[in-house]
């Protein structure tokens, strides 16, 4: 029994000992400077050529190392509602197509280094079956419903899949195909390619459909499909969408809203996502919220024409997750705002109200003056009297009053 233990112990520690030593060096603090004596703080100095938060990209690397030698005890498994009778469906994981290739003297070939598709977001390749009660592969006759089980996901990744298509009478059949003519990809699924070619007449292309509407429920993946081969899971990339209330900055944003591409799916759901936030704090009663702007040097003319109301602003940013964007992408929206000035016409005995114009200036103007053309006439009471201006008067006005406070009288 005793034996037994120490062997186990023993297994255990030759195994971390393994695992650290896979480790890359630079996951450790290093205790010693260049010069090989200790620094103050206990650390190497940073050097001037570094950029970045490194800190954070080694925890990322380190979450990721440790990730990579995890994931292989998930063993993942399918099955699929919507077959005939006595049939079931199989799973095979793949190799990953991309990852380079040893060559005869040590050197690498193939891999995904011409390839224009971030193909690290691809995170497991399933190659799914349909077999009868006999073990022959049959194709579905109708849409069935697959549910992946146990896949080698991280439990927080949001993800969605890339149906490689490899039979002609499918490629020809299939609604939604999406030809991909990336040279790694055709490369890495080439009976794919022949099978497009065949069925479509274009070469150097793979035939796929991206299905971003799964039920995804930690590593348990629920989907529809019409029929079977790879399966590609890759991460969703994230949009990062920033509204600011004035110059980009960490102070002016009101809120940041990550979304992806299978958002979109689901109009309803979308709306909630990409909600209106408004600008987060009350204004003040001469300032206006006219809508969203782009950038933020928007004019006081975009206020009537060029504002964008949370449905344009969704419509922009549906437009960008439909289009090519990398994970980690942002884009940017301001908030309008303009001081308003009222300008009120009165009758020359100040009492009646003859009309009322306003003139707007960017809320963050250092602008003391605005330009204004006077555009009413007026026709006086009596018919010896002529209408030779308006008299200006400027100020605060006066609540219940016909009278503004520090008056200045012009003719205008």
């Amino acid at each position: 029994m005793r034996q037994y233990s120490f062997n186990r112990i023993l297994s255990f520690i030759l195994v971390m000992v393994m695992v650290i030593i896979m480790i890359p060096t630079h996951f450790f603090p290093q205790a010693l400077a260049d010069d090989g004596k200790t620094s103050e703080t206990g650390v190497n100095p940073p050097k001037e050529d570094v950029k970045g938060d490194e800190d954070d990209d080694d925890n990322t690397d380190l979450e990721d190392f440790f990730w990579d030698i995890i994931k292989y005890q998930f063993v993942p498994e399918v099955e699929a509602n919507g077959l005939p009778e006595g049939a079931s469906a199989d799973l095979e994981v793949l190799g990953n197509p991309f990852a380079p290739k040893r060559g005869a003297k040590g050197g690498s070939k193939g891999g995904a280094e011409d390839s224009s598709i971030d193909v690290s977001k691809f995170l497991d390749f399933y190659d799914i079956k349909a077999l009868d009660a006999d073990g022959n592969e049959i194709h579905p006759t109708g849409e069935v419903e697959v549910k992946i089980s146990n896949a080698r996901i991280k439990k927080n990744q949001s993800v969605y899949l890339i149906h490689v298509l490899d039979n002609e009478d499918v490629i020809r059949d299939a609604d939604n195909v999406t030809l991909i003519s990336d040279s790694a990809f055709v490369r890495a699924f080439s009976d794919a390619a022949n099978a497009t070619e065949n069925a479509l007449g274009k070469s150097g292309v793979v035939a796929v459909e991206y299905i971003y509407d799964i039920d995804q429920d930690g590593r348990d993946l629920t989907f529809k499909t019409s029929s079977f081969s790879i399966f590609i899971i890759a991460e969703n990339p994230i949009l990062t969408v920033n509204f600011y209330k004035g110059a980009k900055s960490d102070a002016n944003k009101i809120v940041s809203i990550r979304v992806k591409k299978a958002d979109i799916a689901d109009a309803d759901e979308f709306d909630k996502i990409i909600y209106d936030p408004g600008i987060g704090e009350t204004l003040p009663a001469d300032v206006l919220f006219r809508g969203w702007f782009e950038n933020n040097n928007y004019t006081v003319e975009d206020a009537e024409s060029n504002a964008l109301t949370i449905a344009q602003v969704r419509n922009i940013i549906a437009t960008k997750l439909n289009g090519s964007f990398a994970d980690g992408d942002e884009i940017d929206f301001f908030a309008m705002l303009y001081n308003r000035y009222i300008v009120t016409y009165f009758d020359q005995a100040g009492k009646v109200c003859l009309g009322r114009d306003y003139v707007l200036q960017r809320y963050d103007s250092a602008a003391t003056e605005v330009d204004y053309q006077v555009t009413l006439n007026y026709v006086p009471y009596g018919q010896f009297e002529n209408f030779e201006g308006w008299k200006l008067k400027t100020g605060s006005k006066v609540d219940n009053d016909n009278f503004y406070t520090d008056q200045t009288d012009n003719m205008v």
